[in-house]
């Protein structure tokens, strides 16, 4: 059956955060994240993605949509000799869809990503994230991978 004509939609969130500074070149970080909407469609839903307050590492592209939920994160960074920064992030969401019967579901994941001044006026970024649990069996172990070249003028 077709999904009911919705003309308009909100969308909305709040998010926490508090970070340390341990010692020189390294840094904590915790965050909290609220994400919830009014008439959303499959369109408009929010889902795990690779950035933005609704990521979630190693369930980026998984095709988990969701109406409201919650997202927790914590976060270890630090520099090596100045050049090359580090970052290990443990997250976990628990979200619900709310026209499903499935109710709320939870997930966690962990993503290791690094930042470098490249040759040439390059900056290299990449990240790696693995799905460590979740309600939809199939998803756990999904593993993502993402790297960015950028050139400065």
């Amino acid at each position: 059956a077709p999904e009911p004509v919705r003309e308009s939609f909100s969308k909305w969130g709040a998010a926490l955060f508090k970070e340390w500074i341990l010692t020189t070149f390294q840094k904590t970080r915790f965050e909290v994240n609220y994400l919830d909407g009014d008439n959303l469609d499959r369109f408009s839903q929010y889902r795990f993605s690779q950035f933005g307050d609704d990521r979630l590492n190693g369930f980026s592209g998984s095709g988990v949509r969701f109406d409201r939920g919650g997202i927790l994160r914590g976060n270890y960074a630090f520099n090596v000799l100045e050049a090359i920064r580090f970052s290990v992030s443990l997250e976990t969401a628990r979200v619900e869809q709310v026209e499903s019967p499935v109710g709320m579901q939870s997930f966690s994941g962990l993503g290791i990503s690094f930042n470098v001044v490249g040759p040439w006026k390059t900056v290299w970024t990449g990240s790696w994230g693995y799905a460590l649990a979740s309600d939809i069996p199939e998803l756990e172990g999904q593993q993502e991978f993402f790297v960015t070249i950028l050139k400065l003028f």
